[in-house]
């Protein structure tokens, strides 16, 4: 059985909101340019626009497939969140020397090479380490192929999520409690985007839930648009009802978060601060193109100037 900490485990170990705001104004300070500390940087290029993103995912569960199939997602949704097809992804695996020992180091590469190639993700550069903790480190590059919807005065329209919340702390709990758990992280895994396809002109905006939590992912999507918005913490569902009132210090940073442009109704919740790897997206939609993705994807608030 692998050894977790509770308190850093998985996308838990992200540096605090007001920290990362320190390293972007000392970064800006020494090189002119702010650091991209969101879903993706974009780069322009002679032949377009590169969308890149960049993740390092600590082994969560014991499933190591399950492990690596949340990676290399963490890493690509950031770039469909750019509106990018990922094309190239370049990888860094930490092994422990017990697993170098065994065949699980292995194991680990098989499965990394079935992800990417069930993803249409090319290989590019690899990197492994020997540690005291496994863990994979993914950089993922596509070019922009999508624009999204313009805001107009007078817009306004619905938040939407892709998929329930608790993937994360679902695998969490199977491994800490011998319960399995896996099957239904693994259906969420695989189904982020839930059919996002044709419809991605349809929305205004696109993140996805990650390490600082569903209220943080959409008070920053707002802020990045100049919207304001509702929360419905009540509407939002759960691969696994026990993740909602099962506290782990890692997986409640959020509740020190102070949104700006987000009303939660009902104020926060541990729902509201559910760290994620590889977490549901988050779509902002225009009203008129709401009953599109009625049925497929959860409801979860509303948005307006």
């Amino acid at each position: 059985m692998i050894i977790i900490d509770p308190e850093s485990v998985g996308c838990g170990r992200k540096v605090p909101v007001d920290m990362l705001e320190t390293f972007q104004r000392v970064f800006e300070e020494a090189y002119g340019a702010r650091l991209a500390f969101s879903d993706y940087a974009m780069t322009s290029m002679a032949g377009g626009t590169i969308v890149t993103s960049i993740d390092r995912t600590v082994r969560f569960c014991e499933d190591y497939s399950v492990f690596v199939e949340a990676a290399v997602a963490h890493a690509s949704n950031d770039v469909i969140c750019g509106g990018a097809q990922p094309t190239l992804a370049s990888v860094s695996i930490g092994f422990t020397r017990s697993q170098m020992e065994s065949l699980q180091a292995e194991q680990i590469v098989a499965a990394l090479a079935v992800c990417l190639g069930a993803k249409g993700i090319q290989p590019g550069k690899f990197h492994s380490y020997v540690d005291v903790e496994n863990s994979l480190t993914v950089s993922v590059l596509g070019a922009k192929q999508l624009e999204f919807s313009e805001i107009g005065a007078g817009d306004h329209g619905d938040i939407y999520m892709s998929k329930p919340l608790g993937a994360f702390k679902s695998a969490y709990l199977s491994t800490i409690r011998q319960v399995d758990l896996i099957p239904k992280v693994r259906s969420a895994l695989r189904s982020f985007d839930n059919g996002l396809g044709s419809k991605s002109h349809m929305c205004v905006a696109l993140s996805d839930i990650s390490g600082f939590g569903m209220v943080h992912c959409v008070d920053q999507l707002l802020a990045q648009n100049g919207l304001h918005g509702q929360l419905y913490l009540s509407s939002v569902p759960l691969i696994e009802p026990e993740t909602a009132t099962t506290e782990v210090e890692c997986l409640l940073k959020g509740k020190e978060y102070v949104p700006s442009r987000l009303r939660v109704e009902g104020g926060f919740s541990v729902v509201g601060a559910l760290t994620e790897v590889n977490g549901p997206m988050v779509a902002l939609v225009k009203s008129e193109y709401s009953q599109n993705f009625d049925g497929t994807w959860f409801r979860v608030g509303k948005w307006g100037i």
